[in-house]
């Protein structure tokens, strides 16, 4: 059974939907003419409203006039189409059950074929199994109409060759890094990345010997600085405690030299009063009492370092003695000479 039209629609529809479109439009066109150079002042104010209301409502009419023949000439057309989709959807129902029963049918024939795929290719993986996956190898493509069994299990046999080949490829080249070049393939299998891979960890594995030598370097230099930086300070504490013991030797050997002046010192004095005539007289102890203690202290103070120097004892100050005394010539020189060595100076000028 098939679809025909009892009539052409050619002969169904007339060839025009005829009314005084000329006229209409020429008496339009020349009205409207009027209109172009149009100043609307106030006294043409009403006329011009009472035109724009003319032509609205002719507008209008003209419009509905269209809306109607319009809806007209649809009305066949819509019950036609009504019509055709009550047809189409009786049509759809046995459609969709057909349509069903070859998805199962198809469904299930591929079912049956990858099945047989992957028990092909548990057949032939061998010692792969743990490094290759079914998963990894399957391509959906396989599943089309048009690739057929025999040929994909023979791609596969292809592949799991080819496998096989580039590994014992990689294992031949005896390298440290067979295993992450195995690795690298297996992502792929391209062998040309396998390479890259090895090149790649070649590289790191110099820079990092580089690096390592730099530390190395870098370490050593630094010990030997600390070592030296260690004698360094070495020295100078041994050159420091050298210093100090030698300054504390020759401050001694100065105090023993200072001793040994003022004991000859006494025993100068001791000689000249003697000379004088007395024992020992009260400007000798005196001046025994104002030296002494000022040998000691400058010989001490000019060996003083740090905060010691800022403690530097300050000299014994001097004072005047009036003294009037009866010598012998002997004693009178002997005094003289006393006073020029101990170098006392005398306030007036003495006959000698």
């Amino acid at each position: 059974m098939k679809f025909e039209l009892k009539k052409e629609v050619g002969a169904l529809i007339p060839k025009s939907i005829d009314f005084n479109y000329e006229l209409l439009k020429a008496d339009i066109t020349t009205k409207l003419a009027n209109y172009n150079n149009l100043i609307v002042l106030e006294d043409g104010l009403r006329s011009a409203k009472s035109d724009r209301a003319a032509l609205r409502d002719l507008k209008k009419t003209i419009d509905e006039k269209r809306k109607e023949v319009k809806k007209q000439w649809n009305i066949p057309c819509i019950e036609f189409e009504d019509k055709v989709k009550e047809l189409v959807a009786l049509i759809d129902k046995p459609i969709v059950k057909i349509n069903e029963q070859i998805e199962v049918f198809e469904q299930r024939t591929k079912d049956e074929k990858e099945a047989a795929i992957h028990a092909h290719f548990d057949d032939i993986i061998g010692d792969l199994k743990d490094l290759v996956s079914y998963q990894k190898l399957y391509d959906p493509k396989w599943m089309n109409l048009g690739n057929k069994l025999p040929e994909i299990k023979e791609i596969i046999t292809l592949i799991i060759q080819s496998i096989n080949s580039d590994i014992a490829v990689i294992k031949d080249l005896k390298t440290e890094h067979e295993q992450q070049m195995v690795n690298k393939y297996l992502e792929n299998f391209n062998m040309s990345e396998a390479l890259a891979e090895k090149t790649k960890i070649e590289q790191q594995a110099l820079k990092l010997a580089e690096y390592n030598k730099l530390q190395a370097m870098k370490k050593a230099k630094e010990e030997a600085e600390r070592i030296e930086k260690e004698k360094e300070i070495a020295a100078k504490k041994i050159a420091e405690e050298q210093e100090k013991e030698a300054k504390k030797i020759e401050l001694e050997q100065k105090k023993a030299a200072a001793n040994a002046e003022a004991e000859k010192e006494m025993a100068n004095r001791e000689h000249l009063s003697s000379l004088i005539g007395c024992e020992k007289p009260p400007w000798v102890e005196k001046i025994e009492k104002d030296q002494e203690p000022v040998v000691e202290v400058m010989a001490q103070s000019d060996y003083m370092t740090g905060p010691e120097k800022a403690e530097r004892v300050q000299p014994v100050k001097l004072e005047i003695m009036n003294i009037r005394m009866q010598v012998s010539p002997a004693q009178k020189a002997a005094l003289k000479i006393f006073l020029t060595e101990n170098k006392i100076r005398v306030a007036t000028k003495i006959q000698w």
